[in-house]
């Protein structure tokens, strides 16, 4: 024998019901946040280091130079297949200033800075290559027309500290807005996080 229930009534009008939740996720973490501190301190640090060591490696091979004054020549003794720079205070000299003679009394080809260079005083005023290791003379006679003084540095690279320094601000910049995004990122989520809790809290009230 079966037994029928009478149907459900509807609702009184009126009657409150109980609101569907929304869940408000999972909590974003802080990993974002830590990340991008870490990549903003290391970008930093790392950038200026190679700043300083560029400028310290050719500030050393500056103090090894030899330095003439009020001589307008000296003698010192180089290695083949290294590039050396010609460094004048407390101006450059123009062109044909110097001369360079090797160890077997040819004239080694002068060239000019492709930027200008400047280490405290101390400007580049030329550059050559030393094909062979031994003594060269390095004579500036028009170094007294400014009444300074020059000197041989070595080894030196062209370009070397500009470079340091160029590729430093690279890195401190690339990992500034780098760092920034992934702190702007994991705040933005974060504050979305708590307006969906929120409004989850409400529907309850």
């Amino acid at each position: 024998m079966s037994t029928s229930y009478p149907p459900t009534p509807p609702p009184v009008s009126g009657e409150p019901t109980i609101p569907s939740l929304t869940p408000a996720g999972h909590r974003p973490s802080w990993r974002g946040l830590i990340i991008g501190i870490v990549v903003l301190v290391v970008g930093l640090a790392g950038g200026i280091i190679l700043i300083v060591t560029s400028t310290m490696s050719t500030l050393s091979s500056l103090a090894n130079g030899s330095v003439t004054a009020p001589a307008t020549a000296t003698v010192v003794t180089l290695d083949g297949g290294t590039t050396y720079g010609i460094w004048t205070s407390p101006d450059t000299l123009g062109a044909g200033s110097c001369q360079v003679t090797d160890p077997a009394g040819q004239d080694v080809p002068l060239g000019g800075p492709t930027i200008t260079e400047q280490v405290v005083d101390y400007y580049l005023s030329f550059t050559f290559a030393a094909p062979s290791t031994g003594p060269y003379t390095v004579e500036c006679p028009k170094i007294t027309d400014i009444n300074g003084k020059f000197m041989v540095s070595g080894p030196f690279t062209v370009g070397h500290m500009a470079a340091g320094i160029i590729g430093g601000v690279i890195i401190i910049i690339v990992t500034f807005f780098v760092g920034l995004a992934l702190i702007i990122i994991t705040g933005i989520r974060r504050a979305s996080w708590k307006r969906r809790q929120a409004a989850s809290a409400n529907q309850l009230r």
